[in-house]
């Protein structure tokens, strides 16, 4: 057995020229890569500090017109302290309810006579009992031109809640168990934040 060695074929070597033609328009086209790379940086440069300009004025005017807004609301000019002396009973007399009608209904007239009109229909004596326990004065703030006072208030509210209950009756030899319906008074207390809109 002979063994039979083939011949490969190689790929037929460039000339020179080619060669040297592919090195230049590779290192042309490098060279104009980095060309253009370098003078992106400038032009980013420039387009950065006019948008930095363009933000700082949009930031001046916001902060103009805010301080402007700002001194309009704390423009609220107060001649006296008379709307404490005014507002204090009139807390009073709007968050406490009594449980009485009687009593309910001498609530509604002075409130309707002294500080407001309002309608019977907003006003229904449900059985709730509701107590001032506290109230503070906590700011003075003006919105659309109108003073309000906002005041701390806490108070208590006794509410009706009716509940029921198994009750065992002896019947002849049995007992018997049959649910029976009472009220019972809940208690809650709350802390609220009382806005309450004048004119001085």
């Amino acid at each position: 057995m002979k063994f039979i060695k083939e011949k490969k074929n190689h790929p037929p070597a460039l000339p020179k020229e080619e060669k040297a033609a592919s090195i230049r328009t590779t290192r042309t086209f490098f060279l104009i890569l980095t060309l253009l790379l370098i003078s992106s940086g400038p032009f980013a440069f420039v387009k950065s500090t006019q948008m930095q300009s363009l933000i700082r004025k949009e930031q001046t005017t916001l902060t103009e017109t805010i301080h402007k807004e700002l001194a309009k609301k704390t423009n609220t000019s107060v001649t006296s302290e008379l709307y404490k002396q005014f507002l204090q009973p009139f807390i009073t007399a709007y968050i406490n309810i009594p449980t009485e009608q009687q009593a309910f209904e001498k609530r509604f007239n002075s409130l309707q006579e002294t500080y407001f009109m309002i309608t019977l229909d907003e006003e229904k004596n449900t059985g709730t009992e509701r107590k001032l326990l506290s109230s503070d004065f906590y700011n003075l703030i003006s919105e659309n031109g109108q003073l309000v006072a906002q005041y701390r208030i806490a108070y208590e509210i006794n509410a009706p809640v009716t509940k029921e209950r198994d009750v065992k009756k002896k019947e002849g030899n049995k007992e018997v168990v049959t649910k029976e319906k009472y009220v019972d008074y809940e208690k809650i207390e709350n802390r609220v934040l009382l806005n309450i809109p004048f004119i001085q």
